[in-house]
């Protein structure tokens, strides 16, 4: 646990910023000689650290223009991490394991070298290494991994990736793991991409390794094409059949777009197995007016030697917009041409809910519309339906006939929250309908919702059987602090406990506890399941992260691992701290199990064509769209948008006074930069 939890804390550490400050390197001969061979498998990651540097910022959020200075700037650069052991017989610490990052001179990280210390003679001693190639765009290319032996003393291999693009866009990415025996690489994954001029993907072709001839075999492929306004218009997947040497379609089918995006045509392929060829299976198209309604549409299937007509639809709408009624026809191959099938016809209210359903079937000998079935609603003030009525047209009596009704018994408190929505049904001769399913909802005072139960209707004990019941609570800022599941206790007949959580929050909405129960049924009560819990600096910065598990034997928490950390003055993480649980003592050990000290060099960025120039970028924190006004003398800029994981979410080229969306955004924190003539910029970004 504790060697994948640091190489998750590496993997995060220069995604939001370069962390740490300048120390000196300690004085490794002046260090207790100790068995340091014994922390290696338990603190040397395992798992590549795949690091992506991004420049310091401490700007607070909120600030509505990126200064690009034309003075020096400064930043840190992380060099080296050193971890330290607690010994506590001696009751000091050792050194133990050294991390060493090396950059090309484009700050792209080439190397870490991963060491730990030979007591006897003091020096560090080759451990593993991951290497990293990039190409002249500064995209990664080959990333590696390699183990030292002390018995040949050479490096290794362990694994590989490796990649290419073209025009900027990934074609290739393939994992290969090294075998000892037969000194070879042999393959994981390999897959292979294409796209088109917009950059659009068009191609996925996925391989798997053969063992036996050592070579990649084709497995799945699919492909895409899209017309020139990004709509897909085509979708094809196929698979590999080795015997047959060739693809075997499994899936395909075809779009068109009108000039506002919407589809008007769609084909739906299947494969022949005989000619292994796809035929057309369905086909759609669809007619629009000039306010994007549909008005009429078009189905037709393949009969086995041609596409012959099934359905036809024709709209018709009111003023609103609403559709009030549309034809059905069916294609007659004695005549070929479409006549007509069924007819509906529909009715609102002047909130615009339908309060009338009414379906027709065409007869052929009297050649007029001949009722079939009707439905009629009705609504509260509220918008809530409270009955439906379904009849059938009795031919014998030239009549509607009811044949069945639901009654919604809907409850409200005195804000307009609903509290209970009861369901009943009953047919034509009986009034007092059937109770079916019903809601109840309970609110806090500020309208939050506290409380959900379904119950359905048990027939055996004429009364309410419940099923699901889920409670909440809240703090004074609406966060969510607590969750109940509840299930209904069978023979007991009442409300059982299943699974809570409970969650709380610091002033500055940062998640600072996590726990999770579980009903014990035996004692009647929560026990605790799992707990996390978190502490924040008023930066915002992470300074405490600890895990708890549930002690079934003495009832009470026990510590799984706390991590500690701190940071120097540019907000770069300098130490990270890591405590054992003392059983002993019933609390976190007083010293440390490991300790990481950061150690960083500072480069200097210089920016001097854009003496005193201000690229602004508002507003922020922003809800929907994000403006940009770009310097005079500078035309266009390229912004990327990063997750606080360090996944690029957007890349995009603007001009002068765009504005991008980023609705489709979840609210939280993100980072974002600004090249604009081979200089960056970043800073932080918060959607709300």
């Amino acid at each position: 646990m504790k060697q994948i939890y640091f190489i998750v804390t590496l993997m995060l550490l220069n995604v939001l910023v370069a962390i740490g400050q300048d120390k000196k390197l300690p004085d490794f001969k002046s260090l207790k000689k100790t068995n340091v061979e014994r922390q290696v498998k338990t603190f040397v990651p395992r798992l590549r650290a795949d690091l992506t540097e991004l420049t310091s910022e401490n700007e607070e959020p909120g600030s509505q223009e990126a200064f690009l200075k034309s003075a020096l700037e400064t930043k840190q650069q992380l060099d080296s991490v050193i971890w330290y052991s607690w010994d506590a017989e001696e009751g000091n610490e050792y050194v133990s394991i050294k991390y060493l990052l090396k950059y090309d001179d484009k700050g792209n990280r080439i190397l870490q070298h991963n060491s730990i210390l030979d007591v006897v003679n003091n020096t560090w001693k080759d451990y593993s290494k991951y290497e990293y190639e990039y190409n002249g765009d500064g995209q990664r290319t080959r990333a590696s991994y390699s183990k030292w032996d002390e018995t040949t003393n050479l490096w290794v291999d362990n694994w590989k990736e490796e990649y290419t693009y073209s025009d900027g866009n990934l074609t290739l990415d393939s994992y290969s793991k090294w075998n000892a025996n037969t000194n070879q690489w042999y393959g994981i994954w390999k897959y292979v991409f294409g796209y088109d001029n917009m950059k659009n993907q068009t191609l996925i072709i996925s391989y798997s390794w053969n063992n036996y001839t050592q070579e990649w075999l084709e497995d799945e492929k699919t492909e895409y094409a899209y017309d020139n306004n990004g709509n897909m218009t085509l979708y094809g997947r196929y698979n590999w059949n080795t015997t047959l040497n060739l693809w075997i379609g499994e899936a395909k089918n075809e779009s068109e777009y009108n000039n506002t995006g919407i589809e008007i045509l769609y084909i739906d392929y299947e494969w022949d197995e005989n000619t292994n060829l796809w035929v057309v299976k369905e086909k759609s198209e669809y007619e629009y007016d000039d306010n994007g309604k549909i008005f009429e549409s078009y189905y037709y299937e393949w009969d086995g030697s041609q596409l012959i007509g099934w359905k036809y639809n024709n709209f018709e709408y009111d003023k609103n917009g609403d559709v009030i009624g549309y034809n059905v026809s069916e294609w007659d191959i004695t005549v070929s041409q479409w006549v007509l099938d069924a007819r509906r016809e529909f009715d609102y209210n002047d909130s615009g809910k339908k309060t009338l359903d009414i379906t027709y079937n065409w007869g052929n000998s009297s050649e007029e519309w001949i009722k079939y079935s009707k439905t009629e609603s009705s609504y509260d003030d509220y918008g809530n339906k409270t009955f439906i009525f379904y009849y059938f047209w009795d031919a014998d009596i030239q009549n509607w006939k009811l044949s069945w009704t639901e009654k919604y018994d809907l409850k409200y408190d005195n804000n307009g929250n609903l509290t209970q929505h009861v369901s009943y049904t009953w047919d034509s001769d009986e009034y007092q309908g059937d109770a079916w399913s019903k809601y109840e909802y309970a609110y806090d005072e500020s309208g939050n919702l506290i409380m959900d139960a379904y119950y359905y209707w048990n027939d055996f004990l004429n009364d309410w059987e419940g099923s699901a019941k889920w409670e909440y609570a809240y703090d004074d800022n609406a966060n969510k602090v607590m969750e109940a599941y509840y299930k209904w206790g069978g023979t007991v007949e009442k409300w059982v406990g299943d699974r809570k959580s409970e969650i709380a929050f610091d002033n500055n909405g940062n998640q600072t506890l996590v726990s999770d129960y579980l009903w014990n049924s035996t004692i009647g009560m929560w026990v605790g399941n799992y707990k996390a819990e978190y502490a924040f600096d008023n930066n915002g910065k992470q300074i405490l992260y600890s895990s708890y598990n549930w002690d079934v034997v003495n009832n009470q928490w026990t510590g799984n691992e706390k991590n500690r950390y701190e940071y120097n003055d540019l907000g770069n993480r300098s130490l990270h701290y890591i405590y054992k649980w003392s059983d002993e003592n019933n609390d976190w050990s007083e010293n440390f199990y490991l300790k990481g000290i950061y150690y960083y060099s500072e480069i200097e960025t210089g920016i001097t064509k854009l003496e005193n120039e201000i690229i602004k970028i508002y507003p922020n924190p922003v809800s929907e769209y994000l403006n940009f006004e770009l310097p005079v003398a500078y035309k266009k800029a390229v912004f990327e948008l990063f997750d606080l994981q360090g996944r690029k979410l957007m890349t995009k080229e603007i001009s002068n006074s765009e504005r991008v969306s980023l609705k489709s955004l979840t609210n939280g924190m993100y980072v974002y930069t600004i090249d604009i003539d081979g200089h960056n910029q970043s800073s932080k970004l918060i959607k709300r």
